[in-house]
C-alpha cells in the first residue's frame, strides 16, 4: 500500500515562467505505508458491546457475501469474548429487511454457528 499527495498550482505561470509537471518530484510525493506484515496472533480484549451488520443485498453477489462471512468468522475467532470482562458480540444481516443472527453474546460457538449457517 502507498499513499500520495500532490501540490496544487496556486497561480498559473505567466510570461516565461513554468510550473512543474503534475507527477514531478517538485509537486508529487509518494510514501509506502503499512509495509510490514500483520501479526497473526492478535486478539481483541477491549471492553465493548459490538454489533456487526453483514450486507446481504443483491449488489454484494455471492463472492462478496462469502468474503464478508469469512472476514467475520476470522474476527470472531480473534475476540476474547467474555460477559464478565465486558466483551460481547452481536450479528445482524441486512438487505431489504434486517435479520438478527445473534443477540449480544459471549458464546463463540453460538456466533460461529449463526454466521456459518446464514444464507445469502
Amino acid at each position: 500500500r502507498s499513499r500520495w499527495r500532490s501540490r496544487k498550482i496556486k497561480r498559473a505561470a505567466t510570461g516565461d515562467g513554468r510550473c512543474p509537471r503534475t507527477f514531478s518530484k517538485a509537486r508529487y510525493e509518494r510514501r509506502v505505508c503499512n509495509a510490514h506484515p500483520c501479526p497473526l496472533d492478535v486478539v481483541c480484549v477491549a471492553r465493548m458491546d459490538l454489533v456487526i451488520g453483514i450486507d446481504a443485498s443483491g449488489s454484494m453477489g455471492l463472492s462478496g457475501w462469502k468474503a464478508q462471512r469469512t472476514a467475520l468468522l476470522q474476527l470472531v475467532s480473534r475476540m476474547a469474548l467474555s460477559k464478565s470482562a465486558g466483551i460481547q458480540l452481536g450479528v445482524l444481516k441486512f438487505a431489504y429487511k434486517i435479520t438478527i443472527l445473534s443477540q449480544l453474546t459471549d458464546d463463540k460457538k453460538k456466533l460461529i454457528t449463526a454466521i456459518t449457517n446464514t444464507k445469502f
